[in-house]
This record gives C-alpha cells, structure tokens and sequence, in this order.
C-alpha cells in the first residue's frame, strides 16, 4: 500500500501580477483572464472545504465526547482546545475564515458563552497541536491505546464521521476532500527484552491542516515548543543533516487509513523519515524510485517519537546522532545545544514573518500560547 502523508497542495496566495500566472510571455489575455477565474474559484472552494471540514470535526468530536463519558473538566479542556486550533487555521487560511463560519447560527452564542475563551484568542494565541493530534491525544487517555487493533477500529469509527466516502451517486473521492485529517498514525513503543512486552505505546499524527503556509507554520511550532529538541534537530536539518540513533528496543509502527476499504494498513516509513531516524521500523523501509512531496516534519513519526522521549528518560539519554563515517557522534546535550545554535532563531524570524503575512497579531515579548480554562460554565 503506498503511502500518503499529504494530499496536493491547493494554490494559495492571488497572482499580483500577470507574470505570477505563468512564464509564458505570449499568452494570450483570454487564457489569463481563465486561469484566473479559475484560481479564485480554487480559493473558494478551499475555503469552502475548510469550513465544512471544521464544522463536521467539531460535531464528531462532541460525539466522541458524548460516547465515551468524558468528564466535565475533561470535556471542557479538550473542547477548547479543538475551537482554538480550528479558529487559528481557519484565520490564517487564504482567505481567511471566521469563527462564526464554522458554528452553526443557531448555537453561536451558546458556544461563545460556554467556550468564550478559544473566541478571544485565535487571532492572538499559538496552538500547539493540530485538531487531529488534539484528538488522538484526548483518545490515548481515554481508550485502551495498548491493544493496537482494538484503537485503531475506534479511530476508524471516528474517521467515517469526519471523511465524506462517497457522494449521493455513490462516488468515492480520496481524503483530501476533509481539511484537517490525519493521512498516518504512527506508534513508538520500547520493547521489555525481559518480558517480551511492549511498553506504553506514544501515538502521533501526520500534520493535519491544509495549505503550504499552515503547515509551514505547524512544523515550526513544533520544531520550536512541542517536540524533543533531537527530534526537532533533525527537522530542521532535513536531507543534509544526521539522524537519531535510538536503541534497538525502540519500535516505531505507522498506518495509513485505507479510504476505499475503511481500515488501516501497516505502512513503511518515507524515505525522509528512514534518513532521520534509526529505529525498529514496521514495516522495514522499503527503496523505492518515488520522492515524497511533503516537507521533513510532516511525518506521525515525528510526534510520535518526541512523545516516546518525553516521557521515557533512558531512552531519551541514550540517543547519539549518526552520519558519515569518522564524524564524532553528538549525544543528546549537544543535539539540543546544536538546534539552539544553529536553527532555533532563524526558524522563529521565519514562522513570525509567515504570521505577519495572515495578519496574525506576533507579540514583540514572548509568543503566547493557548491554554483551556477549565472553570466550567453551566449556563
């Protein structure tokens, strides 16, 4: 089965000018007055999709809520921060997207009474995570996330509310058609030798939203404030860099949702990820002729790793950077030492100036990121 972390970018940013359509000079001004018909309807049409994507998110996270009994606080906090990442992409989206769009008028004033704060702040605070990590997170802490098979046919339950698999004629288009879901879902785990068990399992989703500028600006975020510094390290170094080396107890398994047969698949890792990362992979990499179209940092593999070293301390130690032959390896204070030196301010100008450009308010202090206020609103 191949892989799909990504689905073809849409088209962005209007032309200025037309030298910005295309390089032929002798084009004719019939032909550009049609390309940029038909870019603009490309624009609505994605914001179209945005918004009916948010809305139907929303809806089955509440669903999700509802079938699994979350608690108030519970429900509160992770509500709230599914509003706030949607919000945020929809800001930032060419052209932009209110809030008000993705709610219903009906329960409008309903949501902003009960859920007021992700309505004052998505202009003016950072997410960080994606509305589909925000989800597989709220689901790791919920469900039985070590009994894979048992996970993964929940997370397909899910899928089938968010996905539209087929139109009134029966047709079947691919996921792209749903704005903020997660093409891979990766797990990381260590292997007890003793036992022969797998420890806790960290999940991971690929970037879920659309469009080059969010998920440039996603990637960075991440990079800066949410993953490991190794993990983000690598990143950033992309083709030209090391890669991590973990120990060989370390496993990391992905999955790609079959859209056709609505299940999931056990995939190999891109060939970005098997350069950055030595570890048990399931699948083994497999050499293939195709270059993958998504940028490094898009992968499931990156939250799911950085997830696995936040919370397992020995591996997180035991990690050393691997490259050519003869090259002194870095251990895990001087990959992070190397990430501050060389990538973390350049990467944080960049995502500012990506901010800047979808009018989103970039304080001069420090960035300010969204956090729930659980204080539960009964009214």
């Amino acid at each position: 089965m191949d892989r799909h972390d990504t689905e073809p970018e849409p088209m962005e940013t209007e032309p200025s000018n037309d030298n910005d359509i295309t390089d032929n000079a002798n084009i004719t001004l019939d032909d550009k007055q049609k390309r940029k018909k038909y870019f603009v309807k490309n624009r609505e049409e994605q914001k179209e999709n945005i918004t009916t994507s948010g809305l139907l998110f929303i809806k089955t996270f509440q669903d999700l809520l509802m079938k699994t009994k979350a608690k108030t606080d519970s429900m509160q906090k992770y509500m709230q921060k599914i509003l706030h990442s949607i919000f945020f992409l929809g800001y930032i989206n060419d052209p932009s997207i209110s809030p008000k769009e993705f709610i219903p008028s009906r329960t409008l004033d309903k949501y902003k009474k009960v859920f007021p704060k992700p309505f004052q702040e998505y202009s003016t605070h950072l997410p960080n995570q994606t509305p589909y990590s925000i989800l597989l997170e709220y689901m790791t802490e919920t469900l039985d996330a070590e009994n894979t098979d048992i996970f993964m046919q929940e997370l397909v339950v899910v899928n089938e509310s968010l996905w539209k698999l087929d139109d009134d004629e029966g047709n079947q288009p691919v996921a792209n058609d749903f704005a903020f879901s997660a093409s891979v879902i990766t797990y990381s785990c260590v292997k007890d030798l003793k036992n022969m068990r797998f420890l806790k399992k960290a999940y991971g989703a690929s970037i879920s939203c659309k469009g080059k500028v969010p998920r440039k600006i996603m990637i960075a975020l991440s990079a800066l404030y949410v993953w490991d510094k190794a993990i983000s390290y690598v990143v950033c170094c992309g083709a030209k860099g090391p890669a991590i080396q973990f120990p060989d107890q370390v496993h990391c398994n992905a999955y790609s949702f079959d859209t056709k047969n609505r299940k999931y698949k056990e995939v190999p890792p891109c060939t970005k990820c098997n350069k950055m990362y030595i570890v048990q992979f399931k699948p083994e990499y497999l050499v293939t002729n195709k270059t993958e179209t998504w940028p490094f940092g898009n992968c499931a593999e990156n939250e799911s790793l950085s997830k696995l070293l936040h919370h397992n301390t020995d591996v997180r130690q035991a990690i050393y950077t691997v490259k050519d032959e003869g090259d002194t390896p870095m251990n895990r204070q001087d990959i992070e030492n190397k990430f501050k030196d060389e990538y973390e301010e350049k990467m944080k100008n960049e995502v500012k100036l990506l901010l800047r450009s979808r009018n989103f308010k970039v304080p001069t202090g420090d960035w300010q990121f969204f956090t729930p206020d659980v204080q539960y609103c009964n009214n």
